[in-house]
C-alpha cells in the first residue's frame, strides 16, 4: 500500500483533506509533516528523504485539497498498469483537478472531440502521457526523486521537474483519478511577483527552459536585459463582453437586468414591438435599443437578427433574456476561464423553482446562429473550431413572470417538428407542449412518437417523456397504465428519483401502503441530484420523506414514521399538515 505524504506550513485546509482521507482511504497512512522551511521545495525535500527511509513510493498530497471516493483507488491502478509499461521509467502520475494548469484541468475542453457525460469531459476517463504536469496529488518513486533535485522556487518547480525527468527517459501521465483542490493557501495568487522571484533561479540554473516556458528569444534577451514577469508575460488582453436579448412589453424587467449586466462593455435589446414603456427603459438605463419586425413570428429569427447588431469586435456575447439576472462575480469568472481558443461557454444557470443545471447561451462573436422557431438553442457554424470552456459557477439566474403567455409556443414547436423531423429536441418539447395544454391523448400519442425516434438517446429526457406520459394517463383515469409508465421511466434512467416519487404518490392515493412505502424509500436511497433540467424539485424536498412517513405509520412503522416526518418537517418547517402529521406519529394527537 502506497503512503500519502503531505507537507504543510500553516494547515489551513488540512483538516478537509485528513477528513476526506479518513473517509474514503481509512487503511492507506497518511504522514504529515510541517517543518516550515524557506520554501515550499526544502520543506518537501525534508519530508521525503524521512519517508523514502521507509517506503520507495509515495503518494504526495498538497494540504489544500479534497480526495473523492474514487480519488486513491483510481491513481493507484492507472500508477499500476503505467509501471508495466515503463518500468522504473515511470514518471510523475498526478490526478486532474479543478484548479489547476490548463491540461488537466476539469474546466476546459482538451481538444474539439470531447463531451460532457454526465457532468464530467469524456477526457477525464482517460490516463494520458503529458509533457508537464502540476503534481498535486501524484505518484513519487525514490528512484525518481534521486535522480533530480527539488528547485529552491515556488512557481515553475513542477516544469522544471518534468523537464528534468524528461530529459532522463522519464515519461509523466495525468491520471483518471479526481481530486478538489482549493488553491494556493500558502504562496499567495500574484502571477507576476512568483514568476519574478523565480526568473532569478531559472536563468542561473535553468537557461534552457527560458524559450521553452516563456516564449522563443527569451533566452537571448535576458542574457543582455533583466526582464521582468510583465514584459515576458503580458497582461492577459480584457474581454469586450456584450449582453444581448430580444423583447416585448417587458418595461418592468429592464432595470434589474440592466444593472446585473452593468459590468459589460455593451448592453443591446432587440425590441420585437412592445407597446408599453420596454424601449423608453431600456434608453433610460443606457441600453442600446433597436426595433425589429420577424412576421410570421419565431424566436431564432428574432435572436439571430439581434445577433447582427452586435458589433463585429465583440469577443464574448451573453443571450440574457430580461427576465434574467447576472449575478455578481459574472465578468471576473468569464474572464478567469475564457482563454483565446473559446468560443463556447457551459456554465451554471437556475432556472427557479429550484431547477439548477447547465446552460449554453454564453458564445462567441463569430461563428455562431440560433436554429428552432421555439426552444431554440445556438449552434456552431461546422467552418468554426468550436472550443468548450466550463464552470461550475452560477452565472445567470432565472426570474419567469407566470403572467407571460406561451401562446407562441405550441405553433412554434409544431412548425420546429415539421421542419426538422428527426430532432428529438424538438419531438420532445412539442409532446411537453402538449401535455401543458392538457391535451391528453395528443400528448401520449407525441410523446410516444417521441420514443420511438432512433435518435431519442438521452435517457433522462426518455425517462421525463416516460413519467408525462404516466401523468396523462392518471388524468384520464387509467391509473394501470400510469403505474406501468413509472415503472418504465424508473427502469430507462434508475439513477434518477422522479419516478420513483411518482410511483409513491399513485400508491399513496390508491391506500396501497407497502408499495407507497417501499418507492418513497427507493427514492430516498437516490442521493446524486443531477443538474439537469429534467429535475422535478418536488422530489427532492419533503415530499417523499411525507410519503414514507405516511405509509410506514399506516403499515405500524412508528419509529419509522418519525424518523421520516421530521426529515419532512425540517425540510418545510412552515409546513403545518407536516407538522400535524408528526404529532399523529408521536401519539401526541390522537
Amino acid at each position: 500500500m502506497i503512503p500519502i505524504i503531505t507537507c504543510t506550513v500553516d494547515g489551513k485546509c488540512l483538516p478537509v483533506l485528513q477528513a476526506s482521507i479518513k473517509a474514503h482511504t481509512p487503511n492507506v497512512p497518511h504522514l504529515i509533516y510541517s517543518p516550515k522551511l524557506e520554501t515550499s521545495a526544502k520543506s518537501y525535500d525534508f519530508a521525503l528523504k524521512i519517508a523514502f527511509e521507509t517506503y520507495d513510493e509515495v503518494i504526495v498530497c498538497a494540504d489544500d485539497l479534497v480526495l473523492t471516493p474514487d480519488s486513491y483507488r483510481l491513481l493507484i491502478e492507472d500508477i499500476e498498469i503505467l509501471k508495466s509499461r515503463h518500468g522504473d521509467k515511470l514518471g510523475f502520475v498526478a490526478a486532474h483537478s479543478d484548479f489547476t494548469r490548463y491540461t488537466q484541468n476539469i474546466r476546459y475542453q482538451q481538444s474539439p472531440e470531447d463531451k460532457l457525460e454526465y457532468g464530467k469531459w469524456s477526457w477525464e476517463h482517460d490516463c494520458r502521457s503529458i509533457r508537464r504536469l502540476s503534481p498535486i496529488f501524484h505518484y513519487l518513486s525514490k528512484k525518481m526523486y534521486e535522480d533530480i533535485i527539488l528547485p529552491p522556487i515556488e512557481w515553475y518547480s513542477d516544469d522544471v521537474m518534468c523537464e528534468d525527468l524528461n530529459a532522463l527517459g522519464y515519461t509523466h501521465y495525468i491520471s483518471r483519478s479526481y481530486v478538489h483542490h482549493a488553491g494556493s493557501q500558502t504562496i499567495g495568487r500574484d502571477g507576476h511577483q512568483l514568476t519574478n522571484d523565480a526568473l532569478p533561479w531559472l536563468k542561473k540554473n535553468r537557461p534552457q527552459y527560458l524559450d521553452l516556458f516563456f516564449g522563443e528569444g527569451v533566452r537571448k534577451q535576458m542574457e543582455t536585459l533583466e526582464l521582468t514577469a510583465e514584459e515576458i508575460t503580458p497582461e492577459k488582453k480584457r474581454l469586450k463582453i456584450c449582453v444581448y436579448a430580444i423583447s416585448k412589453n417587458e418595461e418592468k424587467f429592464v432595470k434589474t437586468w440592466a444593472d446585473s449586466a452593468r459590468d459589460a462593455d455593451l448592453l443591446l435589446v432587440a425590441d420585437t414591438g412592445s407597446t408599453d414603456n420596454t424601449v423608453e427603459e431600456c434608453e433610460k438605463n443606457g441600453v442600446a435599443v433597436y426595433d425589429i419586425c420577424i412576421t410570421p413570428w419565431r424566436f431564432d429569427h428574432a435572436r439571430n437578427a439581434s445577433l447582427a447588431l452586435i458589433p463585429r469586435d465583440m469577443d464574448v456575447c451573453i443571450c440574457l433574456d430580461l427576465d434574467e439576472v447576472m449575478e455578481p462575480g459574472w465578468r471576473e469568472e468569464i474572464e478567469r476561464v475564457w482563454t483565446p481558443e473559446t468560443t463556447h461557454l457551459r456554465y451554471k444557470f437556475d432556472w427557479s423553482s429550484g431547477i439548477v443545471f447547465y446552460s449554453e447561451k454564453i458564445h462567441a462573436r463569430h461563428g455562431y446562429y440560433w436554429h428552432h422557431p421555439c426552444h431554440e438553442h445556438i449552434r456552431a457554424d461546422l467552418r468554426i473550431n468550436e472550443v468548450w470552456a466550463h464552470t461550475d459557477f452560477l452565472l445567470i439566474t432565472h426570474h419567469p413572470d407566470p403572467a407571460k403567455s406561451r401562446g407562441h409556443y405550441l405553433e412554434t414547436l409544431e412548425l420546429s417538428v415539421k421542419e426538422d423531423p428527426h430532432c428529438p429536441r424538438n419531438a420532445f418539447y412539442y409532446a411537453r407542449e402538449l401535455y401543458f395544454y392538457c391535451k391528453w391523448e395528443e400528448a401520449i400519442a407525441a410523446l410516444n412518437k417521441y420514443l420511438k425516434m432512433p435518435e431519442a438517446t438521452w435517457v433522462n429526457d426518455r425517462c421525463y417523456a416516460m413519467r408525462l406520459i404516466g401523468q396523462c394517463h392518471d388524468a384520464l383515469g387509467d391509473k394501470s397504465a400510469a403505474e406501468s409508465w413509472y415503472h418504465k421511466a424508473a427502469a430507462e434512467a434508475p439513477h434518477t428519483r422522479e419516478p420513483w416519487v411518482a410511483l409513491a404518490k399513485l400508491y399513496y392515493e390508491q391506500h396501497r401502503w407497502p408499495e407507497s412505502f417501499g418507492a418513497a424509500m427507493r427514492a430516498l436511497s437516490i442521493k446524486n441530484k443531477e443538474l439537469v433540467y429534467t429535475t422535478e424539485p418536488t422530489s427532492w424536498g419533503p415530499l417523499p420523506h411525507d410519503y414514507a412517513a405516511i405509509s410506514a405509520y399506516r403499515l405500524g412503522l412508528t419509529e419509522v414514521a418519525i424518523e421520516q416526518g421530521r426529515l419532512a418537517c425540517e425540510l418545510d418547517p412552515e409546513d403545518k399538515r407536516l407538522q400535524e402529521n408528526l404529532l399523529w406519529y408521536t401519539g401526541e394527537k390522537v
